[in-house]
Protein backbone atom coordinates (compact mmCIF):
# COMPACT_ATOMS: atom_id res chain seq x y z
CA UNK A 1 0.00 0.00 0.00
CA UNK A 2 1.32 3.43 -0.96
CA UNK A 3 1.45 6.00 1.82
CA UNK A 4 1.84 9.72 1.25
CA UNK A 5 2.92 12.12 3.96
CA UNK A 6 3.73 15.81 4.09
CA UNK A 7 7.28 16.63 5.08
CA UNK A 8 8.71 19.76 6.62
CA UNK A 9 12.10 20.79 5.23
CA UNK A 10 14.13 23.12 7.43
CA UNK A 11 17.37 24.68 6.22
CA UNK A 12 19.99 24.46 8.92
CA UNK A 13 22.31 27.41 9.70
CA UNK A 14 25.39 25.18 9.49
CA UNK A 15 24.21 23.81 6.13
CA UNK A 16 22.02 20.99 4.95
CA UNK A 17 18.37 20.31 5.65
CA UNK A 18 16.49 18.61 8.45
CA UNK A 19 13.30 16.82 7.45
CA UNK A 20 10.43 16.08 9.84
CA UNK A 21 7.37 13.99 9.00
CA UNK A 22 4.68 15.49 11.28
CA UNK A 23 2.23 12.59 10.90
CA UNK A 24 4.91 10.12 12.03
CA UNK A 25 6.17 11.15 15.49
CA UNK A 26 9.94 10.85 15.72
CA UNK A 27 10.43 10.38 11.98
CA UNK A 28 13.27 12.83 11.35
CA UNK A 29 16.14 12.73 8.89
CA UNK A 30 18.77 14.99 7.30
CA UNK A 31 20.33 15.70 3.91
CA UNK A 32 23.20 17.83 2.63
CA UNK A 33 20.87 19.39 0.02
CA UNK A 34 17.12 19.46 -0.68
CA UNK A 35 17.17 16.48 -3.05
CA UNK A 36 19.14 14.31 -0.64
CA UNK A 37 16.91 15.35 2.27
CA UNK A 38 13.76 14.42 0.33
CA UNK A 39 15.24 11.08 -0.75
CA UNK A 40 16.28 10.39 2.85
CA UNK A 41 12.78 11.25 4.05
CA UNK A 42 11.30 8.68 1.67
CA UNK A 43 13.66 6.05 3.11
CA UNK A 44 12.89 7.15 6.69
CA UNK A 45 9.14 6.88 6.05
CA UNK A 46 9.55 3.38 4.59
CA UNK A 47 11.64 2.24 7.59
CA UNK A 48 9.19 3.82 10.04
CA UNK A 49 6.22 2.05 8.44
CA UNK A 50 8.08 -1.28 8.25
CA UNK A 51 8.80 -1.01 11.99
CA UNK A 52 5.15 -0.28 12.78
CA UNK A 53 4.07 -3.25 10.66
CA UNK A 54 6.56 -5.57 12.38
CA UNK A 55 5.05 -4.56 15.74
CA UNK A 56 1.50 -4.96 14.47
CA UNK A 57 0.78 -1.28 15.11
CA UNK A 58 -1.57 0.80 12.94
CA UNK A 59 -0.08 2.90 10.16
CA UNK A 60 -0.99 6.59 10.57
CA UNK A 61 -2.98 7.97 7.67
CA UNK A 62 -2.56 11.63 6.91
CA UNK A 63 -5.86 13.29 6.10
CA UNK A 64 -5.83 15.11 2.83
CA UNK A 65 -7.46 18.42 3.44
CA UNK A 66 -8.09 20.01 0.11
CA UNK A 67 -8.96 23.66 0.14
CA UNK A 68 -11.83 24.59 -2.06
CA UNK A 69 -12.00 27.75 -4.09
CA UNK A 70 -14.76 29.04 -1.81
CA UNK A 71 -12.26 29.05 1.07
CA UNK A 72 -10.39 31.83 -0.71
CA UNK A 73 -13.22 33.89 -2.18
CA UNK A 74 -14.09 35.62 1.09
CA UNK A 75 -10.48 36.79 1.39
CA UNK A 76 -10.72 38.14 -2.14
CA UNK A 77 -13.89 40.02 -1.29
CA UNK A 78 -12.45 41.38 1.96
CA UNK A 79 -9.36 42.67 0.18
CA UNK A 80 -11.23 44.12 -2.77
CA UNK A 81 -11.52 47.84 -3.29
CA UNK A 82 -14.60 49.32 -1.69
CA UNK A 83 -15.80 50.88 -4.95
CA UNK A 84 -16.12 47.47 -6.69
CA UNK A 85 -19.76 46.59 -7.22
CA UNK A 86 -20.99 43.73 -5.05
CA UNK A 87 -22.76 42.23 -8.03
CA UNK A 88 -19.42 41.71 -9.75
CA UNK A 89 -18.12 39.68 -6.78
CA UNK A 90 -21.32 37.66 -6.63
CA UNK A 91 -20.77 36.73 -10.30
CA UNK A 92 -17.16 35.78 -9.59
CA UNK A 93 -18.16 33.68 -6.61
CA UNK A 94 -20.83 31.90 -8.65
CA UNK A 95 -18.35 31.20 -11.47
CA UNK A 96 -15.71 29.88 -9.07
CA UNK A 97 -18.30 27.66 -7.43
CA UNK A 98 -19.13 26.16 -10.83
CA UNK A 99 -15.43 25.65 -11.58
CA UNK A 100 -14.95 23.94 -8.24
CA UNK A 101 -17.53 21.29 -9.18
CA UNK A 102 -15.20 20.12 -11.94
CA UNK A 103 -12.25 19.86 -9.52
CA UNK A 104 -13.99 17.40 -7.21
Amino acid sequence: MQHTYKIMLQKEPEGGYTVVVPALPGCITYGENEDEAITNSEDAIDIYIEELQSRGEPIPVEEKKQKKIEDFIDVLIAESRKDEPKRCWDDVKRSLHEMNKFNN
